[in-house]
């Protein structure tokens, strides 16, 4: 389901009427397309929450105009409230065998594993090797970390996982997931979002291991580029997977949005 929110008006016969606000799912990029074809040739204006579809939309159906809608963004509707720690927590208990690819994710059940295939994304100037994990396993390459800004090469020769150079970090830690909703799914989807792409970058390891399970309102990374990113992208997932953010981490990123 994408969900979407708009507003438009006819911006031709009209242009002083005030646009109509639309909050709703669509069930596929089709039901969005047959809502542009019954607007026709009007301003259309989708929200933060909307702006990649609306961007696929708007470079195939040229003559919309696009806006963002600074008025409403990611974390709409989410529930914000303090974060308790669960002493229940077991990485492998609830969240399973680390980068398993026996997940319903796009790269689940493809011959490598969950760690393999975000190497294979993130890395440059790479070069393969046959493994028993994986048939195209990343031996060498180049990250680019977008959590110091440099860049850090990678030799699985030398890798040695926890204490790594270049490790895979949860944007949104599997313990704050637990603590913030996910000790109530089933087995299935909390495998499935420890190995969800979308909560998932590779960075360098040191600082991976900085942040521990902290979200943005008490850890950002060090690389102030990659700061409203990297807030963005984790405000996403909290969305994506319906979880409550804690109000310290929900402040940053609304202040990062204003």
């Amino acid at each position: 389901m994408q969900h979407v929110a708009a507003q438009w008006h006819d911006a031709a016969t009209d242009p002083g009427h005030p646009p109509v606000t639309v909050d709703t799912v669509w069930p596929s990029q089709a039901g969005m397309s047959d809502l542009l074809t019954a607007v026709g040739d009007y301003h259309v204006k989708f929200t933060q929450r909307a702006r990649s579809n609306a961007t696929a939309l708007a470079q195939s159906a040229g003559r919309y105009q696009w806006q963002e809608d600074k008025n409403s963004h990611v974390l709409d509707g989410v529930d914000v409230k303090p974060r308790v720690h669960r002493p229940d927590y077991n990485r492998l208990k609830d969240f399973g065998e680390p980068w398993t690819q026996d997940n319903d994710n796009p790269w689940g059940h493809n011959g490598c594993d969950t760690r393999d295939n975000v190497l294979d994304r993130d890395l440059v100037d790479k070069t393969y090797v046959h493994t028993g994990k994986c048939p195209d396993a990343l031996a060498t390459g180049i990250l680019h970390d977008p959590y110091t800004g440099r860049d850090i090469p990678f030799d699985r020769s030398q890798d040695n996982g926890g204490q790594s150079p270049v490790q895979i970090d949860h944007v949104v830690p599997l313990e704050y997931a637990w603590d913030m909703g996910a000790s109530g799914w089933t087995e299935q989807q909390r495998i499935d979002f420890a190995n969800d792409p979308d909560n998932l970058l590779a960075v360098s390891g040191p600082q991976n291991q900085a942040k521990l399970d902290m979200g943005p309102g008490q850890w950002l990374p060090p690389n102030a580029a990659f700061d409203e990113p990297y807030a963005e992208k984790f405000a996403g997932i909290i969305a994506k997977y319906h979880l409550s953010i804690d109000p310290q981490s929900y402040a940053v990123i609304e202040g990062m949005e204003k």
